[in-house]
């Protein structure tokens, strides 16, 4: 599910571990309640020598508006990953931008 998100966008996605650069690992658990499923999920980024890059735990947030009761909560798992790891990147080469300019 995440390659149809933000994370093919911006990044390339592989199928082979020894083709990476980096390594996307996580659980994704959930839950049935009331009728309505909710998903939470861990993820870490690891570079292809094992070195932490980046981790997030994303959970149940509400979503308001008239197709808030039909959003599937696993895609909404998928879309905050997608969007955590691009927001870490994007802090990344700000901060890289910041020292290659001193």
């Amino acid at each position: 599910m995440l390659r149809a998100e933000k994370l093919s966008e911006h990044f390339t996605v592989v199928d082979k571990p020894e083709e990476a650069d980096a390594i996307l690992k996580g659980v994704l658990s959930t839950q049935l309640a009331e009728g309505t499923t909710k998903a939470r999920t861990s993820v870490s980024l690891l570079a292809a020598d094992g070195h932490h890059l980046w981790s997030d735990d994303f959970g149940v947030r509400w979503v308001w508006g008239p197709a808030s009761r039909c959003r599937d909560s696993i895609k909404l798992r998928a879309e905050d990953v997608a969007n955590g790891l691009y927001g870490a990147w994007k802090k990344s080469m700000k901060s890289n931008q910041k020292t290659t300019d001193k």
